[in-house]
């Protein structure tokens, strides 16, 4: 009836009906959907059903204001709080009172608000004293990938707490089975008192991905102007690491491209992949990659890491290098269809196989090039051992181990770098290994798919030569893990090799 009636949809999209029946019956409800699907129907359904008030918290003003709007204009009575300085100093008492004659049934919050003002912590909870209340979380991923820089976000953990009786909503298009358990458990919701809502696909077959090696700023920007003239009917979204980056792009844009009309706004790169194509019309979606870009992304996400030595930090810097290094897979990857590796990364125990999209670089790649699928198992057992002795030696001579250290010792490379470390001199780099994998890229592959899979430690180390210099980021190679060439030997290491008799 809402659907018909409010929003002249014609019926519900998928999983739709069963997280808003899920959240009626007042049960915590992480509902994970792709983007375009619609995921506000799945909480304004039950606000405007159900008694009370419901809270809504949204990462940015920019998104609140969006959704008022979008809200007001169908006929939903709504407002929203975020910082004191954003609004005139009675509006939030205004607020206050149209909530406490229930004028309003929908209010949208930053975290912070939350976090900041117990003024209005103490309003809600004396509402929750007289008429139901219940919250939702838009893009519930943050919670975890903003929980050491948007600190209230990790404190949203407190609402069950405050309110024990209120239910719960997650809304996110990317959760993985890890960082669903991680935000239950930040959210400190019980074991068995979450309700999981997934659809069936995440296979965007409207979204055709691409990564383009980044050469020069100029050439890069150039390549980024020629893809938003080829835009005829519809939009371009450029997405950068930083918002400095947005800004110093945005005007290299404007410069080469005078007559299109261009905005700022600050997201983040791999969370709105799905924002191409969120209306089901044919779109592409492309990174601009460099290894660079890696060190530039690390730094930001590390940049308390030498003023502390809290454990749970640390472990929050290793989930993100661990995530840095796939990203790197991904994008260093040359047969593996793009879309399936994206749909895997996502994937739940009992989803169903995705087959390659057959459309994507990778995939074209594929076609062209027609590689040999080879197994590779004796390659990551042996090249296990040549980080054990690669690193060991390192560390005896007090110097840090590089991915090209090992690759090259592992190829038995006669670049000057080997010689100048003297590393031609170990006798693993003598023995006559007849290694599966030939060209160095692949071994590198290999080496850092080892990396992801927790068989060989890494760490990224920032370092600065000089008070004046900039902050230098490196890989380093720190060596094997336990039971590591146990682990190995049971594992799937089969990868598209490069036909060389093509």
């Amino acid at each position: 009836m809402v659907v018909n009636q409010v929003f002249e949809f014609s019926g519900y999209r998928e999983k739709q009906y069963e997280s808003i029946m899920s959240f009626i019956n007042e049960k915590n409800t992480l509902v994970i959907l792709p983007t375009g699907s619609s995921k506000t129907m799945c909480w304004v359904a039950p606000a405007l059903i159900s008694e009370g008030l419901t809270v809504i918290f949204t990462l940015l003003k920019a998104l609140i204001d969006d959704k008022i709007r979008e809200l007001i204009n169908i006929g939903i009575p709504c407002a929203g709080l975020y910082t004191p300085t954003s609004h005139p100093s009675n509006y939030q008492e205004k607020v206050f009172g149209k909530i406490a004659v229930n004028f309003l049934r929908v209010l949208f919050v930053t975290p912070e608000k939350f976090h900041k003002n117990p003024v209005f912590r103490l309003m809600l909870m004396r509402i929750s004293q007289i008429r139901p209340i219940r919250f939702v979380i838009d893009e519930a991923h943050c919670i975890v990938e903003q929980e050491y820089f948007r600190k209230a976000w990790k404190n949203l953990g407190t609402l069950k707490q405050l309110f024990p009786l209120s239910p719960l909503m997650l809304l996110t298009a990317t959760c993985s089975t890890n960082e669903a358990r991680k935000i239950q458990s930040i959210m400190n919701i019980q074991v068995g008192d979450l309700n999981i809502v997934r659809c069936s696909s995440f296979v965007r077959s409207e979204i055709t991905f691409e990564v383009q090696t980044k050469s020069s700023k100029e050439r890069t920007i150039d390549e980024i102007c020629d893809q938003i003239r080829r835009v005829e009917n519809g939009y371009c979204i450029v997405y950068c690491a930083s918002l400095a980056n947005c800004e110093e792009v945005l005007e290299l844009i404007k410069i080469k491209l005078e007559s299109i009309s261009l905005d700022v706004y600050h997201g983040n790169l791999i969370q709105e992949a799905g924002r191409a194509g969120r209306d089901r019309r044919e779109a592409k979606h492309i990174i601009y990659y460099s290894r660079q870009d890696i060190k530039t992304v690390y730094r930001i996400v590390a940049s308390e890491e030498s003023s502390t030595d809290d454990m749970e930090y640390q472990e929050y810097l290793e989930e993100k290098q661990k995530k840095i290094l796939e990203i790197m897979l991904f994008c260093e990857s040359q047969y593996e269809c793009h879309q399936k590796l994206l749909v895997q990364y996502y994937s739940w125990d009992g989803d169903e196989e995705v087959l390659p999209c057959e459309k994507c670089d990778n995939c074209l790649r594929r076609q062209n090039h027609c590689p040999i699928i080879q197994d590779a198992r004796q390659d990551a057992l042996y090249i296990l051992q040549v980080v054990d002795t690669v690193t060991n030696y390192m560390k005896n001579n007090i110097e840090n181990t590089i991915r090209n250290d090992i690759v090259q010792v592992f190829c038995r490379s006669k670049s000057m770098s080997i010689i100048k470390k003297k590393l031609n001199q170990l006798d693993i780099y003598k023995e006559n290994y007849k290694r599966i994998l030939k060209r160095q890229e692949e071994v590198a592959y290999l080496l850092e798919d080892l990396a992801i899979r927790g068989l060989v430690k890494v760490k990224f180390k920032l370092s600065k030569p000089t008070p004046t210099s900039q902050i230098n980021c490196n890989l380093i190679y720190i060596g094997v893990t336990e039971n590591a060439i146990e682990r190995a030997s049971i594992g799937c290491w089969l990868y598209f090799v490069k036909n060389c008799q093509k």
